[in-house]
């Protein structure tokens, strides 16, 4: 395939999804074809174009100088045939052609206007291509037949001649492979059927960039101009790059400071959650359509309008093209011209900027607030400055945060490690760090409400005097974007693997133990130093998306590889279907536990040689189904992973459940490596070895354990095993993994 088909069926798909989202029905016309703005050898050509009255239709041709003189061609014209359009009750309509000099010429020229081109001149063996044009004024079918010209510059001696077009036989198939595969038939590129009048767009892009940052944010001006004598309507714009575009439907450009002219501000304090309005658009086969408002849904002729538009650099450094591909429909539709497109590319270089990578874990404090529906995770950012001032690129001297946002349907976030109005500076290959804490909600959905159709919550901290409105135009566009772009390629992964879907299903439940849904806004503002020694002020956005917990995130687009497909069997080997099971991140996640006890504890060891300590033990189920759990205190997992990463145990219970059945679990290797003493000489725990309880979804419980100190020193209390499954069948039990270390300090004050 040529490289002129392949960005052919670029445009085609665009096409396709914008007029699949005029169809009520949700499938292509059965006479939809794309539209071709330029007919060639290797396209389709067994159709005949279509032009229209008063618009103006271009040929090129190749002219040969066979000879080793130079020739001087005048008053060069393209030769025509026409059978105009006449209404039914009248009589047949002759054909009218200018291939011959008469007065009949006049009326010719009425009906189909003829460019001239004055002056060609062909020097020896020379091949030169030459654009010839003409304009019809009548509906009609209109037959270009060759080109006429006159050899000489004298009138007088100059002799008139004729050359038919010759076209490379039609090729059917419409795609250039070898001969032998061909599918030939008539070429009707030349033979055009000329319709009515329709509406003419024009489109202008002002103040579009040639460079951009990685991130940043710019705000251009679309000029919609209707050029002919049909009034429009239902205009729309599709792209191949929908993620870094948003339009303006409901705001006004302000060419004020730069940063307020790309941003909403606001001057009070943003406090709370404010709900944001996901931008009206369809997404098709993931390309989104964006309907462009019209004043009065008609754009009359010679009528213009504009239209703010923003776009965002793309996260990836390099060459980018974007395609817009725009949509109108005239008010009087034709009953076979629908609709008319109308293409625009832009090249853009976007440079590094910033790098995000963060991480997001439990708090110890969220097992205190499970029982108030609540949770609470903190989230540690590491910002780079990637700018290295390489050559032919913007240099960037700083990266300054502005503010971080927060949009989820449940989490909200606020400051931790950095205070309110704090000067966030990063130069060149710096890198920083910093904390955030995010407070969750647990929101039930009502019946028949699924989690995606409930609204966005925007929660913001900043960093400075400028508050930015997260929550309106362009920032909370290109985080719907930016989301839809992650759903499309989760369902692309997903679909290759055919159990994926019901697995889900299966296990929701128990999946949001370790789900978060939430993304982290960071935007920020760029001090660059351009060729001309100007330094000027540029802003943008990052996003970073968290879907479970203990993951790291990262603003730089990663490209999930598809699992390969094993090869095609008609035999079907008899194989044991495995039983469907939560993967060992959730169901090793599936409760959260941590400890309440004295940090400091001093006592006299020669009176007592013995030392206790009450301890509260918090256990918080975070799933949404009820569970049952097993505390064995006799073993830690230090020793039940020291064997391996992946181990089993049995169980002997000692209480009144009733549990006597081994107990495999999964181990995990421990990260406590803070304590070197043997286990044997560390501390001990009184009362039962095992406990046995029960706790229901998203519910805490707490247990009551006493510790028992033989002798001073720094001690650690997480030194026990949690056990749990979600099924009736208590012999299979999973171990959770461990929560942080909670240290307890035993001083002897024995004088």
């Amino acid at each position: 395939m040529s490289q002129e088909d392949t960005e052919n069926e670029k445009w085609f798909e665009l096409e396709k999804q914008l007029v699949l989202s005029t169809c009520n029905g949700g499938s292509l016309p059965l006479n939809f074809r794309p539209s071709l703005h330029c007919f060639t050898d290797s396209t389709d050509n067994k159709f005949n174009p279509i032009g229209f009255v008063g618009e103006k239709v271009s040929v090129e041709v190749h002219l040969v100088n066979p000879l080793k003189i130079t020739l001087l061609l005048t008053d060069v014209v393209l030769l025509w045939t026409f059978l105009p359009h006449l209404p039914d009750n009248q009589e047949k309509s002759p054909l009218i052609t200018n291939e011959v000099s008469s007065v009949k010429n006049k009326l010719a020229d009425e009906i189909i206007h003829t460019e001239v081109l004055k002056e060609v001149t062909l020097t020896g063996n020379m091949e030169l291509p030459v654009q010839l044009s003409l304009t019809p004024q009548q509906t009609g079918e209109l037959r270009i037949v060759g080109i006429a010209y006159n050899l000489g510059t004298n009138s007088l001696q100059s002799s008139n001649s004729t050359n038919s077009l010759i076209l490379n036989d039609g090729n059917l198939t419409g795609t250039t492979v070898t001969t032998s595969s061909k599918v030939y038939g008539p070429d009707r590129r030349l033979d055009l059927v000329i319709k009515q009048q329709m509406p003419i767009l024009k489109v202008e892009l002002d103040k579009i960039p040639e460079t951009l940052l990685c991130g940043e944010v710019q705000s251009i001006t679309l000029k919609f101009c209707n050029d002919g004598t049909i009034p429009l309507k239902n205009l729309k714009v599709a792209s191949n790059t929908p993620s870094f575009l948003a339009l303006g439907t409901d705001v006004d450009l302000v060419d004020s400071v730069p940063f307020s002219s790309i941003y909403q501000t606001q001057g009070e304090d943003i406090c709370g959650e404010i709900p944001g309005n996901e931008p009206k658009e369809v997404a098709m086969n993931g390309i989104i359509v964006i309907d462009i408002p019209i004043p009065n849904g008609i754009l009359k002729p010679n009528f213009t309008m504009t239209v703010p538009m923003w776009i965002r650099g793309n996260d990836v450094a390099g060459v980018h093209t974007i395609n817009f591909l725009f949509y109108y429909e005239p008010v009087e539709q034709d009953t076979k011209i629908k609709y008319r497109v109308l293409r625009y590319s832009a090249v853009i270089n976007t440079v590094e900027s910033l790098n995000v990578q963060a991480t997001i874990q439990r708090s110890r404090a969220c097992v205190q607030k499970c029982s108030e529906d609540k949770d609470e995770c903190f989230i540690t950012c590491e910002l780079e400055n990637l700018n290295s001032g390489q050559t032919k690129a913007p240099h960037l001297k700083t990266i300054q945060i502005k503010q971080m946002s927060c949009a989820s349907r449940n989490w909200s976030i606020n400051y931790l490690s950095t205070p309110k109005n704090t000067e966030l500076l990063i130069h060149n290959r710096e890198t920083l760090q910093m904390c955030l804490k995010a407070i969750g909600k647990r929101a039930t959905c009502c019946e028949g409400e699924s989690e995606k159709s409930r609204k966005v919550y925007f929660s913001n901290t900043h960093f400075n005097e400028t508050k930015i409105k997260s929550s309106k135009t362009p920032c909370s566009d290109f985080y719907y974007k930016c989301t839809q772009n992650c759903d499309q390629q989760s369902t692309l992964i997903s679909s290759y693997s055919p159990n994926t879907n019901n697995k889900h299903s299966k296990f929701s439940d128990l999946d949001t133990a370790i789900e978060v849904n939430l993304t982290l806004i960071i935007l920020w503002q760029a001090l660059v130093v351009q060729d001309s020694g100007e330094t000027v002020t540029l802003v943008g956005q990052h996003h970073v998306t968290f879907t479970k917990l203990n993951k790291s995130a990262t603003s730089y687009p990663v490209t999930k590889q598809q699992p390969d497909v094993g090869p095609l069997k008609f035999i079907k080997d008899i194989e044991n279907i495995p039983v469907p099971k939560p993967s060992l991140e959730v169901s090793t996640h599936l409760v959260h536990y941590n400890f309440s006890h004295e940090s400091n504890i001093k006592h006299q060891f020669k009176k007592k040689c013995l030392c206790l300590l009450p301890v509260r033990m918090i256990l918080c189920n975070c799933s949404r189904v009820p569970v049952h759990v097993l505390i064995d205190t006799g073993k830690s997992p230090e020793r039940l992973s020291s064997s391996g990463d992946q181990v089993f145990i049995s169980a002997e219970t000692t209480t009144s459940s009733g549990i006597g059945t081994p107990a495999p679990c999964v181990g995990l290797p421990s990260y406590l490596s803070l304590y070197q003493q043997s286990q044997s000489n560390a501390f001990v725990w009184c009362g039962h070895s095992l406990i046995d309880l029960h706790i229901g979804p998203q519910h805490s419980q707490t247990v009551t354990l006493t510790a028992c100190f033989s002798k001073p020193g720094v001690y650690n209390i997480n030194q026990l095993s949690v056990f749990v499954t979600y099924t009736t069948d208590s012999s299979e039990m999973i171990l959770q993994k461990q929560s942080a270390p909670s240290l307890v300090v035993i001083s002897d004050i024995s004088s």
